[in-house]
């Protein structure tokens, strides 16, 4: 993302000017796998160096979507270059030199509503996160290498997830998975597990827990059923719907989870996402019994518990790494 400017050199002399090459040097675009379309909206995306978090720099998002960085800490003689001759064109130079090194940058994302006062409010959006980006990126647009199914539009990969906070309203007509994943073995929240779900091997849906283990996934409701039934002697087979509040789909669980005695308060997005492994549900408290699905219903929201030996439901979803003893 490049722009040019003319500024005058102090008096007219002949028509003489300065040109300023604008180069933002990294710009990132969301995606919300919910609502399927860009998030240009109501994001607080902020960089600093990886070693001194307190220069921090804001993005700004463009009409595309995009939030550009324009003045990142350390890079800003070489995001304001001069084109020193006046016949010079802006497209002369190429706005993808890069610096000798590249340098690392942390790039923050939360809602606009500040995270930590989550407590006060009800309808928070998205889960905070973090990117770990070297700058400057390729044509200026940080891909996001992790293919998640869903997580982003067909059209490429330069979209970064976004994940539900639990405090999402969930969108009318849309079915919700509610749980609190908990780890048994480390008597603790399963802070930043990942949760997919899918209907007869489709992907429907991925949800991050957050720092607490809540967690929710939303996502459209599958193809309503249809029943088949006799008509009449000599009259053609047909088949009759199903009332939408009597439909039910049975939904499998995939879960991805790694211990963290002591998980950070924001995570990185690609560890978090993209390298946790799988890992087990639990039926019941003995975790004798796996959990690889749930039934839903239109119309209600489903909430999935482990339960007690007695048949009695737990407050939470048990969960163990599968690499860890059950």
């Amino acid at each position: 993302m490049t722009y040019d400017t003319a500024q005058s050199n102090g008096p007219a002399v002949k028509g003489v000017t300065d040109r300023v090459l604008h180069t933002s040097l990294l710009g990132v675009r969301f995606w919300d796998p919910v609502l399927r379309r860009t998030i240009s909206d109501g994001l607080k995306v902020s960089a600093y160096p990886a070693m001194n978090p307190r220069l921090r720099s804001e993005a700004v998002p463009n009409p595309s979507g995009v939030y550009g960085f324009h003045n990142l800490p350390g890079l800003r003689d070489f995001a304001l270059r001069e084109i020193k001759r006046p016949e010079q064109q802006w497209k002369d130079v190429d706005p993808r030199t890069p610096p000798l090194h590249g340098k690392r940058y942390i790039v923050e994302v939360t809602d606009n509503r500040d995270w930590r006062l989550l407590p006060f409010f009800r309808d928070w959006r998205f889960l905070p996160f973090l990117l770990n980006v070297t700058v400057p990126v390729q044509e200026g647009i940080w891909p996001w290498s992790c293919a998640l199914s869903g997580s982003s539009p067909d059209t490429g990969s330069s979209f970064v997830p976004l994940f539900s906070s639990p405090t999402r309203s969930i969108p009318a007509g849309m079915a919700a998975i509610r749980a609190e994943l908990r780890d048994p073995n480390a008597k603790q929240p399963a802070a930043w597990a990942l949760l997919e779900a899918r209907y007869q091997g489709v992907p429907l849906a991925r949800g991050l827990a957050d720092a607490k283990g809540r967690i929710v996934l939303i996502f459209p409701y599958p193809e309503p059923a249809r029943l088949e039934f006799s008509p009449p002697v000599g009259s053609p087979p047909r088949e009759r719907s199903i009332p939408l509040r009597m439909q039910q789909w049975r939904i499998d669980l995939q879960a991805f989870y790694t211990p963290d005695p002591n998980p950070p308060a924001i995570p990185d997005l690609e560890i978090i996402a993209c390298t946790q492994p799988p890992a087990k549900l639990w039926e019941e408290e003995t975790l004798n019994t796996p959990l690889t699905g749930t039934a839903i219903t239109f119309g209600d929201e489903k909430i999935i518990r482990t339960k007690k030996a007695g048949g009695e439901t737990l407050p939470e979803l048990y969960i163990t790494s599968a690499v860890s003893p059950p």
